[in-house]
C-alpha cells in the first residue's frame, strides 16, 4: 500500500508513511470478528407470559448449530464494533496527518583544540565552535517537529553529549557542555559510534578542514575553518635543578606562521584557583617563519604552580601553560646481600674495608645512581625493593631474589625468550651474554627470561626470582643488567601511591594509586566536579579545558577525615592542533539519506486508546443494564 498516495489539506503522504508499525494494523481483524459474534449469536424470540414458572421446565437449547440471524444494532454492538476499529489504528501507530516517521539526526562533532581558534583575530568574540554549535542547532531547527537527535563529541573515547535519539531541545541544551580542547586524536572511532547508531545511514561531521578523503561515503562533512598564523607553547617540563636547590624550566616555542614572530611570554607564581599572584620572569624569544626555539632557565624552589603565558593571538589554548612540582615518589631501595654479592652484581662501587660493617647507602651507591629518585632504606620493611637471597621485607616490599642452590651450574648462551610485551624485560637484547645458573632448579612463578623451557627470572606476585651465579655469569658486564634492574625499579615506583603525573595533557589519563579504597574529587576551572571511588588504582582521563585543576582524596573508611589534595596542571602540548595554515571551510553531501527513528507514540495514538477505552465502558455499562440498551 505504500504506492498509493491520499491527500489531507496541502499535503499527500503515502499509507506507508502515515502508520509507523503497519503490521499492527492486523488488529483491524477484530471489526469483522465483532461483526461474526453478533450475526451468529443465539437468540431466542421476545414473548410475553403470564408466569414464569410455567417455563421452568421448558428445554431452551436449540438442537441444531448456530445459523446467521438478523444483525441487531444495539449500542453494545456498536460500542464494541467502535472499540475494534480504534485500537486496530491506534496499533497502526498513526501519525498525524501528513507527518512521517521520526528523523534522526546523527552529528559527529570535532573537538579537537583548533575548533576553539578565533581566524578572524584575538579581538574576534567568535570562535569556530561557536560557529560549529550555530550551524548544527541550524540543522536541528530545520527538522520536523517528532524528530530525534545524537550528539557525539569526538576524543580517544568518543562522548555522547546527547542521545541515542534525544529530542530536539535536549540536543540543543546539550550543545553548552561541549568543549573543544584535545590534542591530536584519531576521529575514526567517533564516526564508527556515529555510524552504527544511524543504522549506516547519513552522519554528519562538523570539523575545521575539508579533507574527505578516507571518510566513509555515508559521512555529511561540514568544515568550517580558515587559515590562520599562530605562536604556541608546544612543551615545557619542571623539575628540580641538578646543582641547586632551585628549579629548572624548559620551555619549548613554535611559530606555526609564514612570517617572522616575536614571542613574549612572561613567568607567574599562579594559585589553583589561576589567579596570578606574581610575576617572577620575561623573555623575549625571536622565531624565525615555521621556527622553534627551546628556551631553558632556572627558578627558586617554589611549592606553588606556576604559568607561562604568550601574548593573545588566534588560538589561545596553547598560549598558555601551567606546571606544578611533580611528586617526589621517592623508591626506598636496599638489599642483603653480602659484600662479595654486591660487588659481582655491580650494586657498590668496591669492597667495604671492614666486611663486618653494617650495612649502609655506600654498600649499594651504584644502585642509587642507578635508579632516579631512589634512597637507601634501613631496613628491609622499610624498603620498596629489596635485592636479598630470599623474600623479605614487609607486606609491600617488591623482592628480586637471587638464588643459585647446589654446587652444579649450568653454563647458558642462549638464544633467551622475553616474556612478550612485559616492561620488565623491555629494552633488553640478552645477547652475546653467559648466563650461569644451578643446575636443575626451576625458580616458581611466571617466566620472565627463559633458555627454552628452563625459566631463569619469574616473577610470582611481590617476588621476582632470578635464578643466577653472578661469579660465573656476564649478564651484569652487559648492557642488559641495568636495564633489567632500572625496569623493576620503574615498575615498583609505579605501585606507590599518589598519582604518577601531575603535569599532564588535554584528554590524558591520571593514574592514581591508593593503599584503601578512596573517594576521589576534581574540580577546576572547566565545568562542575567530577567524582569517583576507587579501590586500589584510579584512571581519569582529563578535561579539554586546560588549566589548574585539584584533586582531592577521601578514604571510603574514613569519611570525615580531611582529603588529601593533589594540585594537577593540564596543558595542550604537542603542536599538532596549534597549526591553523591548513584549516579550510566547504562541504561534502552524504550518499545516504537522513536516518529514522522510532518516535514516542504520537497524539492521536493516544486519542485513539482513550476513545477505544470510553467504548469499552459504555459496552459494559449496557450489558450490565445500567443503561438502556434500545
Amino acid at each position: 500500500m505504500a504506492g498509493v498516495l491520499s491527500c489531507c489539506g496541502p499535503t499527500c503522504v503515502s499509507w506507508g508513511n502515515v502508520f509507523t508499525t503497519p503490521l499492527g494494523l492486523t488488529a483491524l481483524l477484530g471489526v469483522p470478528l465483532v461483526l461474526a459474534l453478533h450475526l451468529f449469536q443465539r437468540r431466542f424470540p421476545r414473548r410475553e407470559v403470564s408466569a414464569l414458572f410455567l417455563w421452568k421446565e421448558r428445554d431452551q437449547s436449540s438442537p441444531s448449530g448456530r445459523r446467521r440471524q438478523k444483525l441487531v444494532r444495539t449500542p453494545s454492538f456498536w460500542c464494541e464494533l467502535l472499540a475494534a476499529l480504534l485500537l486496530g489504528l491506534a496499533l497502526g501507530g498513526p501519525q498525524a496527518c501528513g507527518s512521517s516517521q521520526a528523523k534522526h539526526l546523527v552529528v559527529v562533532i570535532d573537538s579537537s583544540a583548533s575548533m576553539t581558534a578565533r581566524p578572524d583575530g584575538a579581538s574576534s568574540e567568535t570562535s569556530l565552535a561557536d560557529e560549529a554549535r550555530d550551524a548544527i542547532e541550524a540543522r536541528i531547527d530545520a527538522l520536523p517537529s517528532n524528530s530525534r537527535c545524537t550528539l557525539i563529541a569526538s576524543g580517544p573515547r568518543p562522548k555522547l553529549l546527547a542521545g541515542p535519539a534525544a529530542l530536539p531541545g535536549e540536543a540543543i541544551a546539550a550543545l553548552d557542555s561541549w568543549a573543544p580542547g584535545l590534542g591530536n586524536h584519531d576521529r575514526g572511532d567517533a564516526l564508527a559510534l556515529a555510524t552504527e547508531v544511524a543504522g549506516g545511514e547519513s552522519v554528519l561531521y562538523v570539523t575545521d578542514q575539508l579533507v574527505p578523503e578516507g571518510l566513509p561515503p555515508n559521512v555529511e562533512l561540514l568544515a568550517l575553518g580558515r587559515p590562520a598564523g599562530n605562536v604556541a607553547i608546544t612543551a615545557a617540563t619542571r623539575a628540580s635543578a641538578k646543582d641547586g636547590p632551585g628549579e629548572r624550566i624548559m620551555l619549548t616555542v613554535q611559530n606555526f606562521d609564514d612570517q617572522p614572530r616575536l614571542a613574549q611570554l612572561e613567568v607567574f607564581v599562579t594559585g589553583t584557583d589561576s589567579v596570578r599572584s606574581a610575576g617572577i620572569k620575561q623573555l623575549s624569544i625571536e622565531l624565525e617563519a615555521g621556527g622553534r626555539a627551546t628556551q631553558t632557565f632556572d627558578l627558586p624552589a617554589l611549592s606553588e604552580a606556576i604559568e607561562i603565558s604568550l601574548a593573545p593571538d588566534a588560538l589561545d589554548l596553547d598560549n598558555h601553560a601551567w606546571l606544578v612540582p611533580e611528586p617526589a615518589r621517592t623508591l626506598l631501595v636496599t638489599t642483603t646481600l653480602d659484600a662479595e654479592l654486591r660487588l659481582a652484581l655491580g650494586l657498590a662501587s668496591g669492597l667495604p674495608e671492614n666486611p663486618e660493617a653494617p650495612i649502609g647507602p655506600s654498600s649499594i651507591d651504584r644502585l642509587l645512581e642507578l635508579i632516579p629518585k631512589s634512597a637507601f632504606a634501613a631496613t628491609p620493611e622499610l624498603a620498596h625493593l629489596v635485592i636479598a637471597g630470599a623474600e623479605t621485607g614487609g607486606p609491600r616490599t617488591w623482592t628480586l631474589a637471587l638464588e643459585s642452590p647446589g654446587p652444579e651450574r649450568v653454563d647458558l648462551i642462549g638464544p633467551f625468550l622475553k616474556a612478550l610485551g612485559s616492561p620488565l624485560v623491555a629494552g633488553s637484547t640478552l645477547q652475546g651474554i653467559v648466563w650461569s645458573h644451578a643446575k636443575g632448579f626451576a625458580p616458581p612463578g611466571k617466566p620472565l627470561i627463559s633458555a627454552g623451557d628452563t625459566p631463569l627470572y619469574t616473577r610470582a606476585g611481590r617476588v621476582f626470582h632470578l635464578s643466577l651465579d653472578p661469579r660465573r655469569s656476564t649478564l651484569m658486564r652487559s648492557p642488559d643488567w641495568p636495564v633489567l634492574l632500572t625496569n623493576l625499579a620503574e615498575a615498583r615506583r609505579a605501585e606507590l601511591p599518589g598519582p604518577a603525573r601531575t603535569n599532564l595533557r588535554t584528554g590524558e589519563e591520571l593514574r592514581y594509586r591508593v593503599l584503601a579504597p578512596s573517594h576521589f574529587q576534581l574540580t577546576g576551572p572547566d565545568a562542575e566536579p567530577r567524582e569517583a571511588d576507587a579501590r586500589e588504582e584510579l584512571l581519569l582521563e582529563m578535561p579539554t579545558t586546560p588549566g589548574l585543576f585539584e584533586l582531592a582524596v577521601s578514604p571510603l573508611n574514613a569519611p570525615d577525615a580531611t582529603p588529601k589534595t593533589e594540585s594537577l596542571a593540564v596543558n595542550l602540548f604537542g603542536g599538532g592542533e596549534s597549526d591553523l595554515r591548513d584549516l579550510s571551510s566547504g562541504a561534502r553531501a552524504s550518499e545516504s539519506d537522513i536516518a529514522r527513528a522510532d518516535a514516542a507514540p504520537s497524539w492521536l495514538q493516544a486519542v485513539l486508546i482513550l476513545a477505544a477505552l470510553i467504548a469499552l465502558v459504555l459496552d459494559g455499562l449496557f450489558l450490565a443494564g445500567r443503561l438502556p440498551l434500545r
